[in-house]
């Protein structure tokens, strides 16, 4: 009897929240040396688009840990995603995506028909970074694949 008197009352719905009109480029966290190439590429087409720039890194968590719990601290994670874009002078957001499989991490956080940039190394057999890239386009985001130099690759 006294949680019910306890009890705030409902809230008037909030209203609906407009879509962000605003062009989004998403830069894939792929690498060092290749994020830096897209991050480059972003830059020059967010300057003559008034575009926002989003950098996301689908960190694969392995399967015998919770989600919750990376086996990389996530403000290690943060960090080193936000060194790489602070290199630039655009104004950047960046966002950590704990997730099984980096398809499926970077689909849930993705606007509808994003422009996304990714770097990766141009091969004749299709290497992770170019398969991301296929996926992302059979999700219905306009990808844009950059050819990196040869580096160790991150997701």
């Amino acid at each position: 009897m006294v949680q019910a008197a306890n009890q705030a009352r409902p809230r008037p719905a909030a209203p609906a929240r407009a879509p962000e009109s605003r062009l989004i480029i998403a830069v894939v966290f792929t690498g060092v040396q290749s994020t830096l190439v897209a991050l480059r590429r972003a830059g020059e087409l967010a300057a003559g688009l008034g575009a926002a720039i989003r950098v996301f890194d689908a960190h694969v968590v392995p399967y015998p840990l919770p989600l919750s719990e990376p086996d990389i601290h996530e403000s290690h994670l943060v960090r080193q995603v936000r060194t790489v874009a602070d290199t630039r002078p655009l104004d950047t957001t960046c966002e950590v995506i704990l997730c099984r499989d980096p398809v499926d991490g970077l689909r849930a956080v993705l606007p509808a028909c994003a422009l996304v940039l990714l770097g990766g190394p141009r091969r004749w057999w299709p290497t992770r970074q170019m398969r991301l890239a296929r996926a992302l386009r059979r999700a219905g985001h306009e990808v844009l694949f950059l050819d990196c130099p040869r580096e160790k690759q991150h997701a």
